[in-house]
């Protein structure tokens, strides 16, 4: 699993993560040089797999930008999450009943409302990811997460 973290220089450092000595949480990085740093551990995070419209990874604590149709647009913030959703068959096809399913998984919390936003594609096979712009992160930019802000 590939993450991120600040150190205590405020530099963002990327790499693998590195568990502190007899500890059960993520203490440090060890960057692709093979140094080990250590990280604040309320910084860390994971790469989603997910690029924006960039091309850029995206991470969780990220802040995302998703244009609308017109001159609007959408601010989330990138997190994992575990949530319950209800499997249902696809058209045509027919279900014995409700199928929950727990999905341990990213999601995109709307900074506006909360609400959470599992990414899609469109028509063309486009994700959801690939049209939103990462503008920062909840560590170095925490005025991104003030309702309305950005």
């Amino acid at each position: 699993m590939r993450c991120r973290g600040l150190n205590d220089k405020g530099e963002m450092v990327y790499g693998l993560p590195a568990y502190g000595f007899g500890m059960d949480q993520i203490a440090g990085i060890e960057t692709p040089d093979g140094d080990f740093q250590e990280i604040r551990p309320e910084t860390f995070g994971e790469y989603t797999e997910y690029p924006d419209i960039n091309g850029t990874g995206i991470y969780t604590g990220d802040v995302t930008r998703l244009p609308l149709p017109g001159d609007g647009a959408r601010l989330y913030e990138v997190a994992r999450m575990v949530i319950d959703r209800e499997m249902k068959p696809q058209k045509g096809f027919t279900s014995a009943g409700k199928s929950m399913v727990r999905l341990n998984t990213y999601v995109f919390i709307r900074i506006e409302t909360g609400t959470v936003l599992l990414p899609g594609v469109d028509a063309t096979g486009r994700c959801d990811t690939e049209k939103m712009e990462i503008i920062g992160n909840i560590h170095q930019n925490p005025e991104l997460l003030v309702r309305g802000g950005g």
